[in-house]
């Protein structure tokens, strides 16, 4: 599962973070179902953009000696680079006189490594592990992406034109064009580095490589496929998903998520404003193809209106009586001991139901790669709880209809810590 793969230009912003929580959770339900899941970075380290980046750290740098200088209109703006720039004036030995062909790979490298390890932190942060972060420098190092090309040609699908390589794309997509695959100053395109990626991917033997990106790149989807397809995979071997953008509401203010003009909400925001569990989870709430508007003020809320504390609380208020029980030397005994024909009332049997559904629930967003199933689920069932809560004690004088209600509220917190836990969200036993 390869996930975020954010271009090393800036700090990770709230679309990241749904890309985040939805590779994370779609890995460890993959994972539920005893798949063996590897997850994945992908960085773009090479490049033009990387070039534009370091040369508006340049004249950060400069900036901050004084210098009248200003950041190129296809340069990087953020303020970020200005806290890098002085970071670099402090370890890195540059003079002004130097030339960019000496400046820049210099630079290129230490920006480069310097917003990564903000990304890593943000991740870390978030609760996002990777098994690699694969560089696409290494597709150069290796010489992968000549041999991905001479495979293309020998495939008849490669040609120069106008002192440029193409890719016959026209000849297997109907309505393509042709794209460039090395530009004719000699660069090669984003599109070769990623044929190249998907071809090592592919080639590594895993039953299924999961793709997710944003909605900027769904044009890209179908070039892609074809690509594995002509490349002699299985046409499910490759599943791309898109997910759309998230609107973050605060009185009806809308900010741009632009790593080049500066102009976002950064992850790190978020996460300051309202944890890990709400964005997650409110992250989670809907599919990936919906576009998503994400309320501040309610992920902050302590109230059944904030659905992850709604949630939540349900797992804490069985944890308290489950405590209050044991304080009262009231033990579930052995399950073949308790007498389940007790529970006849309409909350316990929906209880019981919605219990039954866990194993099919958890199959079906994991086969499918809808981890949103399993967040409408989890309300599902805590409403569900908290409704027979008013309804009915759980410790009653009636010591066998107690170890009854008991036993089910038990196994009401198994499925929600278990649901929690694949999303990436705490069970809190106290709130």
């Amino acid at each position: 599962v390869e996930f975020v793969s954010a271009n090393p230009t800036g700090p990770l912003h709230v679309g990241h973070g749904r890309a985040a929580a939805l590779g994370d959770a779609i890995a460890n339900n993959l994972g539920k179902l005893g798949y063996k899941v590897y997850r994945e970075y992908y960085v773009n380290d090479i490049g033009g953009q990387i070039k534009r980046l370091a040369r508006s750290l340049w004249i950060r740098m400069r900036q901050i000696e004084g210098e009248k200088v200003e950041v190129p209109e296809d340069g990087y703006r953020g303020e970020y680079l200005v806290d890098i720039a002085k970071i670099a004036r402090e370890r890195l030995n540059i003079k002004e006189e130097l030339s960019d062909e000496k400046v820049i790979p210099l630079l290129s490298r230490f920006v480069v490594d310097e917003i990564l390890k903000d990304i890593r932190d943000d991740l870390d942060r978030f609760g996002v592990r990777y098994d690699r972060w694969f560089f696409e420098s290494e597709l150069y190092k290796n010489d992968d992406l000549s041999r991905t090309l001479s495979l293309l040609e020998q495939k008849g699908l490669i040609y120069e034109k106008d002192g440029a390589l193409w890719f016959k794309t026209s000849s297997v997509i109907n309505g393509e064009q042709d794209r460039v695959l090395r530009r004719k100053n000699g660069e090669y395109t984003y599109f070769a580095s990623d044929i190249a990626y998907h071809q090592d991917k592919l080639k590594r033997g895993f039953y299924r490589v999961v793709d997710i990106w944003g909605a900027d790149h769904i044009g890209y989807v179908p070039r892609i496929k074809a690509v594995a397809k002509v490349l002699g995979y299985p046409e499910d071997a490759l599943k791309i998903i898109i997910y759309q953008l998230v609107t973050l509401k605060r009185g009806g203010r809308r900010v741009s998520a632009s790593t080049r003009a500066g102009e976002f909400i950064s992850l790190k925001e978020l996460l300051d404003e309202v944890g890990r569990d709400a964005a997650r989870f409110f992250f989670l709430s809907r599919s990936s193809d919906s576009h998503l508007d994400f309320d501040l003020e309610l992920a902050k809320k302590q109230t059944p209106e904030n659905p992850v504390f709604y949630v939540q609380y349900a797992h804490a208020r069985i944890c308290s009586i489950l405590r209050k029980a044991e304080k009262e030397g009231i033990f579930t005994p052995d399950p073949e001991k308790i007498n389940l024909d007790l529970l006849t009332t309409p909350e316990e049997r929906d209880l019981m139901l919605s219990i039954a559904l866990l194993p099919d629930q958890v199959k079906e967003a994991g086969e499918n790669l809808e981890p949103h199933h399993l967040t409408g689920y989890l309300q599902e069932i805590a409403s569900l709880f908290h409704y027979f809560y008013t309804r009915h004690r759980v410790i009653t004088n009636n010591r066998e209809l107690s170890h009854a209600r008991l036993f089910l509220i038990q196994a009401v917190k198994i499925v929600i810590a278990d649901l929690l836990r694949i999303l990436g969200i705490s069970a809190p036993e106290r709130m």
